[in-house]
């Protein structure tokens, strides 16, 4: 804190100075001049701090991100609340600080003055499980966000192989189900129709409204065995 005097003719003019303004800074104030009867003039302090805030793609904040090793790696800080001109945003890894030449990929920044908005994006090209860790968006030295990074090696593509697999073996298996009953038909259906015509001379020779009869019956009890014996190959 600071006080400050200034005189103009007969007039004097105090003024207080707050030098690297915090939020405990906020409150209120009270001038008082030793005058009779004194002066009294209070005034209300408000402070507007900058916020950092790490968010997904679809600007919800996150605190933990997974990623499939080789992809690329985007984390976006908004800094909001931020005065004209804007300080320094700076990204860290643990407590590395990410510069513009780090040759993990790049930094951009861009700010919107008329709003009071600053937005930091992060890249990491081909990402790889070394890159996995803490990464903190800052703004300055006292407004900052954190975000848990975890770059996974082979395990995500091993199981949609694994699911592909599987599928594709319930696919053979019902194929296989599907030819095997399309086999046993196959087999035993010849042997079924030459039955049926072996009975026909005899059919012939018998009255022909029994004849009739009895050859349908006849036929109804083929196809009925037929479907029974493919049902024992299929089991097979």
């Amino acid at each position: 804190y600071g006080l400050e005097t200034l005189s103009e003719g007969t007039w004097k003019r105090w003024r207080l100075l707050i030098n690297a303004t915090r939020l405990s800074d906020a409150g209120a104030y009270r001038c008082r001049v030793a005058t009779s009867p004194p002066i009294v003039f209070d005034v209300t302090l408000k402070i507007t701090a900058p916020r950092a805030r790490i968010v997904d793609e679809r600007g919800a904040d996150v605190s933990e991100k997974h990623y499939n090793s080789g992809s690329l790696i985007q984390l976006k800080c908004h800094v909001d609340r931020v005065p004209f001109p804007s300080g320094r945003v700076t990204w860290r890894k643990a407590d590395t600080v990410l510069t513009f030449n780090t040759s993990i990929g790049g930094i951009s920044v861009k700010g919107e003055p008329a709003t009071g908005l600053v937005t930091s994006r992060l890249y990491v090209a081909n990402a790889s499980p070394r890159d996995s860790g803490t990464y903190s968006c800052w703004y300055e030295d006292y407004a900052h966000d954190n975000v848990t990074v975890h770059v996974i090696a082979g395990e995500y593509p091993a199981a949609m192989q694994d699911d592909s697999l599987t599928d594709s073996g319930a696919a053979n298996s019902n194929d296989n189900s599907s030819s095997s009953s399309s086999a046993a038909a196959q087999h035993f259906a010849p042997v079924c129709c030459t039955l049926l015509l072996l009975t026909l001379p005899q059919l012939q020779s018998n009255n022909r409204r029994h004849c009739r009869a009895e050859f349908f019956v006849r036929l109804s009890l083929m196809a009925w065995a037929v479907l029974m014996l493919s049902y024992v190959y299929k089991g097979r």
